[in-house]
């Protein structure tokens, strides 16, 4: 097994292609039943407190300066926000996540072997999750679709292009600063598991989307 290092880069040389779109939240952490969610929040000035929001409505964008200006600012304020996400929309850009699961000791920083090969020939921008358990790879991308492994696949994680997702900025050592185009890559993981594939998230006609696991 190979160990996962974070890099200690300085945000500022990170991602800086996504962080010129105004396509930025924040995070808070619910329990819903026995799930643990991360829902997106706004922070309300007036009430000076974080409000649960949709993050289709383009209304609760920010910039990534003003979303990390405010994360800064206010994480202790009430129930706190934790981290930034960023929505991805396949008809406004071209970004494709990649989230491996539980594939990370997240005391030794120890990789599963089954998740190491990924990782080296990814050839992309790659952090670790909020849980410390899992990765995150970006790539740019022309990918026609997204899902996530079977409950028997030796793949465990999601692929997405239409979502909102977490970004920690726990960047990996040895993997580039920026998102970069890796079609192969992409269609290769397609081809050699047995994945689920949805082409989108599914839609309700009043636009809420079911069926997609949260990105951790």
């Amino acid at each position: 097994m190979k160990t996962v290092v974070e890099s200690g880069v300085d945000d500022s040389y990170l991602l800086t292609d996504l962080k010129r779109l105004d396509i930025w939240l924040c995070w808070q952490r619910r329990h819903d039943g026995d799930q643990t969610k991360k829902l997106p929040v706004k922070f309300d000035e007036d009430a000076n407190q974080w409000r649960v929001v949709r993050f289709k409505d383009l209304d609760n964008w920010y910039s990534y300066d003003e979303a990390k200006e405010l994360l800064a600012e206010h994480s202790d304020t009430g129930r706190g926000a934790e981290g930034l996400q960023v929505v991805i929309e396949h008809r406004r850009d071209d970004y494709v996540v990649v989230d491996f699961d539980d594939c990370i000791d997240p005391e030794t920083g120890e990789a599963d072997d089954w998740v190491q090969p990924y990782l080296d020939s990814a050839s992309t921008y790659a952090e670790i999750s909020p849980s410390g358990t899992g990765l995150h790879l970006i790539f740019r991308g022309n990918v026609d679709k997204q899902g996530w492994a079977g409950p028997d696949d030796e793949f465990e994680g999601e692929v997405y292009k239409k979502y909102v997702i977490t970004v920690t900025e726990k960047h990996i050592t040895g993997t580039p600063f920026r998102a970069e185009e890796q079609d192969e890559f992409l269609e290769n993981l397609f081809e050699e598991n047995d994945i689920w594939w949805r082409e989108l998230l599914y839609e309700t006609e009043d636009g809420n989307t079911y069926g997609a696991p949260s990105l951790e």
